[in-house]
């Protein structure tokens, strides 16, 4: 073989050692972006999942707020419907002694009645 044989063959040696050489150089770029795109993905999946779980401890203390304020404002009807009770029964008997009030002043109206009704039939002045 000559030397202008090995110098071709060296020369295409050369051309593709080069050639190899720029193709790992790219294949380490892509891996280095790959590698920061799987870090930033990792980064969004860590994210998006702090915010899933900010959103449900904030929906846990909006349940547990709602909760105690239901139950608050159970209390508060109770209160109410206890003295919507009390009053009633307090009415109640109040209407209850004016009606027995009421009778005793018609019996008393009807003996005042039946009283002048003698006075005037035994000889008093008319009406």
């Amino acid at each position: 073989m000559t030397d202008e044989e090995l110098n071709r063959k060296f020369d295409r040696l050369a051309n593709h050692l080069e050639a190899l050489t720029e193709s790992v150089d790219r294949m380490e770029v892509n891996i280095e972006r790959m590698g920061d795109l799987q870090a930033q993905d990792r980064i969004r999946h860590d994210e998006a999942q702090m915010r899933a779980d900010q959103r449900v401890a904030r929906l846990e203390r909006l349940f547990g707020l709602l909760l105690r304020a239901g139950q608050r404002e159970r209390k508060d009807l109770r209160e109410k419907i206890h003295l919507l009770l009390d009053a009633q029964t307090r009415t109640e008997n109040t209407l209850a002694r004016m009606a027995e009030a009421q009778t005793e002043m018609m019996r008393a109206i009807t003996k005042t009645d039946q009283r002048i009704d003698a006075i005037e039939g035994n000889g008093g002045p008319s009406r």
